[in-house]
């Protein structure tokens, strides 16, 4: 690819393309449930448009591997019939390739895979297809478009003036190199003419290397960019007009010292307000629908069960629900493993099946008033609570008394090192994977619920926040510092002074909510000391109230703790901002942010506050 290419023209190319790729594995994946001509027609459309866009900005070696792939499929459009589950395996070995590709020409755009392997493959297919009787693919090479741009040409003159003769595809040839020859021999004598003009003064060598170092690393790396919804963006500009008006009431009032006028005071709400519609609509920005994701994750699951030889049919619900881009991006893995499991574990083989017959994988989500919930389930073998408990307790991940509900057994297959393959594959077995998505999904904010019923299936349903930037916090007072905890986080707010608290010895103190043991620790107990703490201690609120004796309720799993501070200040919607390196390897903490009255102020990660506890005192489930 030449250097002289815009890399922002680049940018533009590979985003379009990522998106191709997203349709190509689309159009594949519908052609295996149904070979109809307008699947084909759309995988067709998809290929040719980024063979053209490649090959328009020089990435010919992407545009020629593109071109082999569309011979492929353009056997395939002229008869549905040849179509069958290893020749959509080929072009979704080709869509992979592509993908990645492309995801590596951000970074290089000098890049080229080794293509020759599936290259192979797919003349394979093709010479099979036209030995068994198969149509001919038209070739799209050099000529052919020359002779087909002709046509065209002759099929758009409507009565011309004089008869007009067409050239052949060979005259047109001639003429094409004839005038190549004449600009190369141009650009010769250009050459020799610049040389004979003395050079201007050159830079300093390391200066022009530096500046030379600098262009280059800015030019390497596309900008990666967000399809936004024109509509969004007008509405954005129209809010940001409105703020300024009333923006410069304000001003205006302050200079003439009538801030506590009726139309300062209008002025002051309205920006209030018209701020929170700025939020949302700024994060809405971000936000995207889970059709990419989901398609990905029925791509997965078909791979792997092509590779264990399983008859499995995947059902995508709640594809139009809309997750921050961050989030999806975050999940993408762990979900990934989760259909693995449960094509791996959860379904059974063809055999084993028996007369239950094709086995469904539903991928599904909704939203909720928690975020957003994405359910995969299985109607597969189930999980037998009292084998997994007896595997947990072999692998000495719980002690043989421990006394677990069904619901705390199935949480057993998320603990680090728990697996209850006997075989090590490719797939499963190795006893790492479960316990990386539970903790990938606890530090999105999420929880992971599971349910089974032996002989009918399992179900995982994970909770996510629907974005990252901005969340419902609690404000409290421990000591001289008021602390942010994500109201997610909390079961519910208690007053001590209303329970009886006994002291267990061992355990500390506990009480009794609604026939359930909670223990109660000192929040500030778990809080780690912050160099610089005097920063984030502020003076009493006024109005702040001293009655009674406040508890936060957190739960995991099975187990509930409280939390005992000082006072509650209120609730507020906090940005989240990330902690200095410093600050970050501090437990306990999830970020920082500005509070209400201006101050700053550290938010508090309950959720890993609660299993520190939980793993001092070795309490089940822990």
């Amino acid at each position: 690819m030449s250097d002289a290419i815009d890399q922002e023209i680049l940018g533009l190319l590979l985003d379009e393309a990522s998106e191709a790729m997203q349709e190509w594995e689309q159009s594949c994946l519908l052609l295996e449930k149904d070979a109809s001509q307008q699947n084909l027609d759309a995988l067709f459309r998809v290929a040719h448009n980024v063979k053209g866009a490649s090959r328009s900005v020089g990435l010919m070696e992407l545009g020629a591997f593109v071109h082999i792939a569309e011979d492929l499929i353009t056997l395939l459009k002229n008869d549905a019939s040849l179509v069958n589950s290893e020749r959509i395996g080929i072009l979704l070995d080709s869509q992979s390739l592509l993908n990645d590709w492309i995801e590596t020409l951000r970074e290089d755009s000098t890049f080229n895979p080794d293509t020759k392997a599936l290259e192979a493959k797919i003349q394979e297919a093709i010479a099979e297809i036209e030995a068994s009787g198969g149509k001919k693919t038209e070739s799209f090479a050099d000529e052919s478009e020359l002779e087909q741009e002709v046509n065209n040409v002759q099929a758009g003159l409507e009565e011309p003036a004089a008869p007009v003769e067409l050239k052949s595809v060979e005259e047109i040839q001639a003429e094409l190199a004839a005038a190549a020859a004449e600009e190369e021999k141009a650009k010769a004598q250009a050459e020799v003419k610049k040389e004979a003009v003395p050079a201007p003064e050159k830079p300093a060598p390391a200066a022009a290397s530096k500046k030379k170092a600098k262009r280059k690393e800015s030019a390497t790396k596309p900008d990666k960019t967000i399809r936004v919804s024109a509509n969004k963006l007008d509405e954005l500009m129209q809010l940001i007009g409105e703020l300024s008006i009333h923006q410069s009431i304000v001003s205006h009032s302050k200079q003439r010292g009538e801030l506590e006028t009726e139309v300062c005071g209008n002025a002051i709400y309205l920006s209030n307000k018209i701020t929170k519609d700025l939020q949302n609509l700024t994060l809405s920005l971000r936000m995207q629908p889970v059709a990419g994701l989901f398609q990905r994750l029925e791509r997965v699951g078909r791979d792997v069960a092509k590779a264990q030889e399983k008859d499995i049919n995947f059902e995508l619900e709640g594809t139009e629900v809309s997750l921050d881009k961050t989030v999806i991006e975050r999940v993408t893995d762990p979900l990934i493993h989760v259909i693995r499991n449960a094509v791996d574990h959860g379904v059974e083989d063809n055999a084993e099946r028996g007369e239950k017959g094709k086995a469904t994988v539903l991928i599904g989500a909704h939203q909720d008033a928690g975020g957003v919930v994405i359910t995969v389930k299985d109607d597969g073998k189930g999980m037998n609570p009292e084998f997994l408990f007896n595997k947990a307790v072999s692998k000495g991940l719980i002690s043989p008394d421990a006394e677990l509900s069904n619901s705390e057994i199935y949480q057993l297959v998320l603990l680090p090192g728990f697996s209850t393959k006997e075989v090590v594959t490719d797939i499963s077995g190795r006893g790492v994977g479960m316990d990386v998505v539970k903790q990938a999904v606890e530090e999105l904010g999420g929880t992971i619920e599971i349910d089974s019923n032996l002989g009918t299936g399992t179900s995982f349903r994970i909770t996510l926040p629907t974005n990252l930037s901005i969340i419902d916090a609690l404000v409290v007072k421990i000591g001289k510092s008021n602390y942010a905890v994500p109201m997610k986080e909390l079961v519910e707010i208690i007053d001590l002074t209303e329970h009886s608290i006994e002291n267990s010895g061992s355990e500390g103190k506990m009480i009794n909510l609604r026939d359930l043991i909670v223990p109660v620790e000192r929040l500030d107990e778990y809080l780690p000391a912050v160099e610089g703490e005097d920063q984030f201690m502020t003076a009493n609120v006024e109005g702040e109230s001293r009655a009674g004796t406040p508890a936060l309720v957190v739960a995991d799993g099975g187990n509930q703790l409280a939390f005992e501070v000082d006072f509650i200040l209120g609730q507020q919607q906090i940005v989240v901002r990330p902690l200095s390196e410093q600050l970050a390897e501090l437990p306990g903490y999830a970020g920082g942010t500005i509070l209400g009255n201006g101050e700053p102020g550290m938010i508090i990660n309950l959720s890993q506050m609660t299993k520190s506890y939980l793993k001092r005192t070795k309490r089940k489930g822990a």
